[in-house]
């Protein structure tokens, strides 16, 4: 792979985006979504049994 090349690419298509453009509202639900779809997988990578768990998210586990 090239380091100038991008991991990853997110394209967003819909009524309200516009090219080049998205509404802060759009983005930041989209943002806190993506968060908590790598935590879930951060947890099954360590070897939890389950990604979702009940209650407050640990802040760190060392």
């Amino acid at each position: 792979m090239n380091e100038h090349e991008p991991l990853l690419k997110i394209r967003f298509d819909g009524v309200s985006i516009e090219p080049g453009k998205i509404p802060v509202a759009h983005l930041i639900n989209f943002l806190s979504n993506m968060s908590k779809a790598l935590q879930r997988t951060g947890r099954v990578l360590l070897g939890d049994a389950e990604s979702v768990h009940r209650g407050r998210q640990p802040r760190n586990r060392s």
